[in-house]
């Protein structure tokens, strides 16, 4: 099949297209490339594909001709919200979704899987909420991802089909490794500073997924027949693979000695908490059913941690932080204030040949 993927060169796409190749699938990437400097040698290798380096904001029918599928994972992250404000994430997690969208309806694509949020059931309280549960966004981006999800499903008809991966907060290693991420940021404290900042409010759930069963999932929907993933959405995890954060933390501790739990170190950016019920898409797909532990993702980033001599400067600094690069490129003048490249300003890239650096 011939597939598209927006965002391919960020945390997850760097990880999807991999196993899309292994599929078999005839792979292209579209994206602008922001964190194009990022790269992280030690989080995998990173597959070349060719690219559409464009902003999706701009995406017309033109670019999607010829493509299939079109798995779109082009997005602001959710902690860039504050930095950037909330008016972007809406125009780019929202607007320019649906964008995309049309577009490839437009040009003849059929599938359409989008990396959608479980942040959009809030706070819903100890049950495991599945796909049929009440939506109770907190956050731009999942407000955003909410809207995108509704203006997308509109767009279904017999020859478009969309599909929605409910994500809950993404961890492991990648390519293009982010440390802005909760769990992956209390484990590279814990590896390079002795201790875990224990946020406060750390009796909420935090469901999690790594990215690997991410991208094993999307290859997997992308062989089921088309009826049987047309207009569905799909939480993408296990209830196992739902935790507290404290919990959380005393896992990392354990992993990662001598590290000490701080209390009360932070407060957390919202109130989230939940777990999620992924029954759905574990009785269609029981084969791609996800199956990294938190302790093997801890296990795998303090390996590549110790390979890579990771120290506090990197977690701190812009390199492996979204919000903070994008305050940067905008502060250097590469980007202006709506995140548009200025005219005769190259955004700082790494050939897709090369693994990057630490």
């Amino acid at each position: 099949m011939k597939v598209l993927v927006t965002g391919h060169r960020g945390y997850l796409g760097a990880v999807v297209v991999p196993m899309l190749l292994e599929a078999g699938h005839d792979v292209s990437g579209y994206d602008l490339d922001y964190f194009g400097h990022c790269t992280y040698s030690h989080g995998g290798p990173y597959r070349a594909v060719p690219t559409m380096q464009k902003d999706i904001r701009d995406a017309v029918p033109e670019d999607f001709i010829g493509f299939e599928a079109v798995v779109h994972l082009a997005a602001l992250p959710d902690t860039t919200a504050r930095a950037i404000g909330q008016d972007l994430v809406e125009d780019v997690n929202h607007r320019a979704c649906v964008r995309v969208a049309l577009a490839a309806r437009q040009a003849g694509a059929s599938r359409f899987l989008l990396a959608s949020s479980a942040a959009a059931y809030g706070e819903s309280g100890e049950d495991p909420v599945d796909e049929t549960g009440a939506l109770k966004p907190l956050t731009a981006d999942a407000v955003a991802k909410v809207m995108a999800e509704r203006d997308v499903a509109a767009l279904a008809n017999a020859d478009f089909s969309p599909t929605f991966l409910r994500l809950p907060m993404l961890c492991g290693l990648s390519p293009r490794l982010r440390l802005d991420l909760l769990f992956n940021w209390l484990i590279a404290t814990a590896f390079t500073e002795d201790r875990l900042p224990l946020p406060l409010h750390s009796e909420a759930w935090r469901p999690f997924v790594h990215v690997q069963d991410v991208a094993r999932v999307a290859s997997a929907l992308l062989r089921e027949p088309r009826p049987a993933v047309h207009n569905q959405i799909f939480n993408v995890g296990t209830v196992a693979g739902s935790v507290r954060v404290r919990d959380a933390a005393a896992i990392i501790a354990e992993l990662s000695p001598p590290a000490q739990i701080e209390e009360g170190a932070a407060a957390l950016p919202h109130q989230e908490s939940c777990r999620l019920n992924c029954d759905k898409l574990a009785r269609l797909l029981p084969a791609a059913a996800p199956q990294w532990t938190l302790d093997q993702c801890i296990s795998q980033m303090l390996d590549a941690f110790e390979a890579s001599a990771l120290d506090w400067d990197d977690v701190v600094g812009s390199r492996y932080d979204r919000a903070r690069e994008l305050t940067a490129l905008v502060a250097e003048g590469t980007l202006d204030a709506a995140l548009h490249r200025r005219n005769g300003v190259q955004l700082p890239h790494r050939n897709d040949t090369t693994d990057g650096t630490h």
